[in-house]
């Protein structure tokens, strides 16, 4: 029961075939701590092995914060020293390549502050959608760190070098219109139409395929890392898609439509 407290800063909530994790810690502006890290990973595993989750929203339960990012209060003893802060860098690694690596879709519901490692957890969601209160920064030049080419690839895949170098160079604040226009977020909502539009789109996910999503997830997936052509892993994964359950009864629902 030691970790009771704890597990409530990130939790997990299911409604049908959508699941949410939920970061809950408004009294630091949901920054996450290195426990937190790791329980994120035990939550974001048991979706993985959930056979009956389809699709996934991570938000907060603030919404003056998504996350204000990692706790620095806890760097003089979790990032002391090149050894320590080695040992957090790979904890928060592992839970953001399993994030990114999730093979059902998922997306990120952004209110106020999405600072820092809130921001780059954003970025291993397939989608970002955020109301107009949401802020984004990234910050390492302010504390004089360099950031993980880990996180750096997947903000410049989505703002590109200039719209990455300036985000990381100035360590200013960017405006939830301002990042809607540089890529950094997918949909921009007002306030009160937020919730429902994130949940109505990740309704209609789970009424598609999810062997197609997963496969072409997983495609894009290489297709970011420099792959150009099919290798064999890939095309078998494409081939066998064709003599799955999913695409027999799409067909055939297709065919049904189509004569009546």
């Amino acid at each position: 029961m030691a970790h009771l407290e704890e597990d409530r800063r990130i939790y997990l909530e299911r409604d049908g075939e959508i699941a949410t994790i939920v970061i809950n810690r408004p009294e630091k502006r949901n920054a996450i701590s290195l426990d937190m890290w790791r329980r994120l990973y035990d939550l974001l595993k048991e979706v993985e092995q959930d056979g009956t989750i389809r699709a996934l929203v991570l938000r907060s339960d603030d919404e003056k914060a998504f996350s204000a990012g990692a706790d620095i209060g806890e760097f003089d003893s979790v990032r002391a020293s090149a050894e320590s802060a080695k040992r957090y860098n790979t904890t928060a690694h592992q839970v953001e390549e399993t994030l990114a690596q999730l093979g059902i879709p998922t997306i990120a519901m952004i209110r106020g502050f999405c600072i820092g490692a809130g921001c780059e957890l954003s970025l291993m969601c397939d989608f970002r959608f955020a109301d107009t209160s949401a802020v984004f920064a990234i910050t390492p030049a302010r504390l004089g760190m360099v950031y993980q080419l880990f996180g750096i690839r997947h903000l410049v895949r989505h703002v590109g070098p200039s719209g990455a170098k300036d985000m990381l160079y100035s360590a200013r604040k960017v405006s939830a219109e301002e990042a809607f226009r540089m890529g950094l977020i997918d949909r921009l909502y007002d306030p009160g139409r937020l919730e429902a539009e994130v949940y109505d789109y990740a309704r209609m996910l789970t009424r598609n395929s999810l062997l197609a999503i997963s496969g072409t997830k997983r495609i894009i997936h290489e297709v970011l890392n420099g792959m150009t052509e099919e290798n064999e892993e890939v095309a078998e994964l494409v081939l066998s898609s064709y003599e799955s359950p999913d695409y027999q009864s799409g067909v055939a629902a297709f065919l049904r439509k189509k004569n009546t």
